[in-house]
Parts: C-alpha cells; structure tokens; sequence
C-alpha cells in the first residue's frame, strides 16, 4: 500500500491535510516525515487508516536532509 517515498496526505490527526512523505512501513505503521515538525531523525508514526495516497513519490536525493525535503513538498503542495 505505502512505499518509501510516497507522498501521503494526513486525512486525521493534528496535523490534518499537510502532506508528508513516507520513510518506512510496517504492519499497520507507517513512519512519515515533512523536514519540519517531523524530521527525517525523528519520523512520525501514523496509522495508515489515517493516511491518503497522492500517488506520487520522489527520489531519495530527497530523503537526505530536512531542507531539501521541505522545498520539495512545498513545491508539490502547490501542484497538487
């Protein structure tokens, strides 16, 4: 269902409708991050119920630092 790198919408939850990207999953876990509340050092568990798909993934240059991670879904944010 997730996959590292997608890119995932919060539908519940404080931090409802702010996206997010998928870092690892488990069994009813997923661990996502946004490079700003949830660092990439520090990932946020979520129960992926709580979460929606928005089909689209980036690369794992991304997935390096905060920063970098937060341009890019500011840049998506405002595609999508």
């Amino acid at each position: 269902m997730f996959e590292r790198g997608n890119i995932v919408r919060s539908i519940k939850g404080r931090d409802k409708g702010k996206i997010s990207v998928v870092l690892s999953c488990e069994i009813n876990k997923v661990y996502i991050a946004d490079g700003k509340e949830h660092k990439l050092t520090e990932p946020k568990l979520k129960n992926p119920k709580h979460l929606e798909n928005l089909n689209v993934s980036i690369d794992e240059d991304f997935l390096i630092g905060n920063e970098r991670l937060r341009k890019k879904l500011n840049r998506l944010k405002n595609e999508i």
